[in-house]
This record gives C-alpha cells, structure tokens and sequence, in this order.
C-alpha cells in the first residue's frame, strides 16, 4: 500500500568515510550503485563489484582487514533464513559483512503497479499497467522457473558455468521447460557428485515445487500469475521484467531538454524520480537498509 513517507531525509545522513558498501553491478550505470546513492546519499561510498559471486568472493577475501568494508548482493539461491540472519545481524564478521536482498533482484523491488504508477514518466492507465505486468511475467514464467532450478543446481555441485536459459519462446510451456532440463543430463555430467539429488526425477521435482510457490497454486495446471498471489513478483528476473515495463509505450522518459531516453538512462531516471518522490512510501526494505547503515555504521 503506497501512502504518506515519514523518516529521516537522504541528504541529511552522514557515514565516517572509511565506510564502504560494495554491490553488484559493472559501472555507474548499473542499477544497485543508483538505487543505493537515492537511499544513503552520497555520504558513504558505494562501489559496483560486478556479478553476485565476485562481491561474496571479495567479501570473503577482505572483511577479516577491512572491518569497515560491507557487501550487499541479489537474493538469488539464498533461502529465507540466511537471508532474515543477514540482516539481523548486519555488519556480521561471522557472516562476511554481507547482506543479502529479500527480492531476487533489486529491480524486483520496483515491479509493484501502484508504486510504479506514481513515477512522473507513467503515461498510461493504472490497470493497464497491471496487466501489462502480468502479461510479461507470464511470457517466461517457465524461462525463470526453470533457471531458478538450475541456480540451486549450480549451487549444489559448484559449477557455475552452468549456463541458464535465455529465450523465453524456447520454453512458453511446462513441458518444454521440463525438457529443456531434463536434456541439460545433470545426472550424467555429474555422476561422481551426488546422482539423487542430479536425478531427472529429483529436477522435475524441484521444477514443480518452485512452480507451485511462484504461481501460489496448490491444486490444477492452469500456472496463472495475479498480482498477490503466490512468489513470482519476488523470485522472477526482476531485471528483465523492468526492462519491458520501462520500455514500454506506458513509460515517456525525456531529459531536461526534452529527448526521449530509453535502456539504462530511462530505467535509471525513472528509479531516481520514484526514490526522491517524498510523497509516497518506499518499499519496506530500502527504509531498513537506511535504518541499519544509520544506526550501525554510523550517521552524524
């Protein structure tokens, strides 16, 4: 529900300059570094480290001498308690310093229709916007459900070069992602790991279940997305999904002499202009970012 924000102003935080938050992302035009300067201002730096295992790798390699140095990356394969322990505890030595999304990307954040609607870029019509949320959702469902699968895989056995799929025509049904799966031979590539958990029978499983949490469906095959039901608004490709809707004929970006932005420049200005919108209230978990780095890092 979007309402009235109260709390403490970006520009008015403060950090000790030894304090350093690494995130993901290749550059300055990456996604985390400009949604995070929104929230913490630019008192307290903040560095892009590239994808999610080179930040944990660094985390892990600097925090026992740099005590001051924090890593933030996307949910991906964490499940829930690692998560809510992260950020009990953050800064946590024993945890690397490292916090972790609730949402699978941090552009997920941005896919709730309502809160979107209030950007000063939103040129269309508020249903609209849902169902065109939903339509896209819905074109690779099966896409997102089945790399989720093979993220948890990769994890399992340490292989990342495991490659996800990429084009959602390839699998615009169950039983074509299950194929797809089940041709990737897990099992036969991996025989020395573990051959239960790589089974075919064990992947199917996995698809299933993930499926079932996404769509919030317990009974049937109908695999329809709704806005609030089921996971999928949380766990899908937040950054694939934002970019259709910022594309999209119900967005008009233009800069201050009236050019039309697209890609990158559009996506970033419309995130800008919604983070600085003091009308409205943000999601619930940038506000808790704020308060921890405030309370225990330091602000003056």
């Amino acid at each position: 529900m979007i309402g009235v924000r109260a709390g403490v102003r970006t520009d008015a935080v403060r950090f000790d300059a030894r304090h350093v938050l690494f995130v993901e992302g290749g550059g300055d035009d990456a996604i985390d570094p400009t949604v995070l300067r929104a929230i913490l201002g630019s008192g307290l730096r903040i560095e892009p480290l590239g994808a999610s295992y080179s930040v944990t790798s660094v985390a892990a390699a600097l925090h026992p001498s740099h005590p001051d140095y924090y890593f933030l990356i996307d949910r991906d394969h964490h499940d829930d308690d690692f998560v809510e322990r992260s950020w009990d505890s953050f800064p946590d030595p024993g945890m690397q310093n490292l916090l972790v999304w609730r949402k699978r990307e941090i552009e997920n954040y941005f896919l709730d229709p309502e809160y979107l609607s209030y950007s000063q870029y939103f040129v269309g019509v508020s249903e609209r916007l849902r169902e065109f949320v939903v339509e896209r959702a819905q074109h690779r469902l099966y896409l997102d459900v089945a790399n989720s699968v093979i993220v948890s895989l990769r994890e399992s056995i340490k292989k990342n070069r495991v490659q996800a799929f990429t084009d959602p025509e390839a699998l615009l049904t169950r039983e074509m992602a299950l194929r797809a799966l089940i041709d990737l031979r897990f099992g036969e590539k991996y025989r020395n790991l573990s051959d239960q958990a790589l089974s075919s029978a064990r992947i199917v499983a996995a698809f299933h279940d993930t499926l079932r949490t996404m769509t919030g469906e317990t009974t049937g095959t109908g695999d329809r997305l709704g806005l609030g039901a089921g996971q999928w608004i949380n766990m899908m490709r937040g950054k694939k999904l934002f970019a259709e809707v910022v594309g999209s004929s119900l967005f008009r970006v233009e800069d201050r002499y009236g050019n039309m932005l697209s890609g990158v420049q559009a996506r970033n200005e419309v995130v800008r202009d919604l983070l600085q919108n003091q009308g409205i209230t943000q999601p619930s978990d940038f506000d808790e970012l704020k308060q921890i780095i405030v309370q225990r890092i330091g602000a003056g």
